[in-house]
């Protein structure tokens, strides 16, 4: 049917566009315009950026932006330099671009933040967050590696910890209490071992691909920011995934299986765990008392509590 009545083939030689592929270009994209923005913001003022994007400017900022992208050895699609590639996914990435850029500007103007640094390797930090532990008269040293995909500071010196993604997601407190949604917090943690920092919080910048048809007069959300809630105590949070980590590293240097890494039941955190096969744990699991323990351990971090 496909090959014939429809004339459509599958494609079998890697080049088909997968969605986390559009992750990266959008990525790359945006990281490349708030690295420029950075240096801009220099010698000009945040109106002035705004002022001065025009449909033209941006338009040649994502040509750039893109070809940059594409040359990046994280995309791996043996397509990429192609007329083909330029066409799809290359428009639809540089036609989100130019939409979310202006947005993101003036987000920048009313939140107070800009970027201050980019992909920011948490193994070259002076202090380092590797753990020290000893099981059985036996030295166990963890190393952490990672990046945080941006910094941004405000005009008092706080900062704040921005992952990118090309979905929305929000901060849940009950995943982090249980201890599968502490990537964000685990970062802020190693920014906060370095003398003199402060974080003010976290959160994801959204760059979203649209899926289907926008409502009437409403125009597709391309650019969103989602931090932590204020409501919380951010720094108890933070504190609280500095010693998930240790107590993790613990566990795993005694030899427990399942490193107590997660109390909860959560779909996803049995599937990429390497001790799924030994830990016993009923996936998907609706009677566990650990998520009572997590919203408790969720409850105690508000502010006020």
């Amino acid at each position: 049917m496909l090959d014939h009545a429809l004339r459509i083939k599958v494609r079998t030689d890697g080049t088909k566009i997968e969605g986390n592929e559009f992750g990266s270009l959008s990525h790359s994209m945006f990281e490349f315009a708030m690295s420029d923005v950075k240096k801009e913001l220099e010698t000009k003022t945040i109106d002035q950026l705004i002022a001065e994007a025009v449909p033209e400017k941006i338009g040649k900022l994502a040509d750039d932006y893109f070809r940059r992208a594409v040359e990046d050895e994280q995309i791996k699609n043996p397509d990429k330099f192609s007329n083909r590639y330029a066409v799809y996914p290359g428009l639809k990435v540089k036609r989100i671009f130019s939409k979310a850029y202006p947005a993101m500007l003036d987000y920048y103007k009313e939140s107070g933040y800009r970027p201050e640094a980019f992909e920011v390797k948490v193994e070259d930090f002076d202090h380092k967050i590797d753990i020290k532990t000893t099981s059985d008269g036996i030295e166990f040293e963890f190393k952490f590696r990672g990046s945080i995909d941006r910094v941004d500071k405000n005009e008092d010196g706080l900062l704040r910890v921005v992952d990118y993604k090309s979905y929305a997601k929000d901060i849940d407190f009950k995943k982090a209490a249980d201890g599968v949604q502490i990537q964000l917090f685990a970062y802020a943690y190693g920014l906060k071992l370095q003398p003199g920092n402060e974080v003010d919080n976290v959160g994801y910048i959204g760059i979203y691909l649209p899926t289907k048809k926008p409502e009437k007069n409403k125009p597709p959300k391309l650019f969103e920011y989602k931090s932590a809630d204020k409501k919380y105590d951010l720094d108890a949070v933070i504190d609280y995934a500095g010693q998930k980590l240790k107590d993790t590293c613990d566990n795993i240097a005694q030899g427990k299986g399942t490193a107590k890494l997660t109390g909860t039941e959560f779909d996803k955190a049995c599937t990429f765990c390497n001790f799924k096969g030994s830990c016993g744990r009923l996936m998907n699991s609706k009677d566990n008392p650990g998520k009572a323990e997590a919203a408790a351990i969720a409850d105690s971090w508000k502010k006020g509590k």
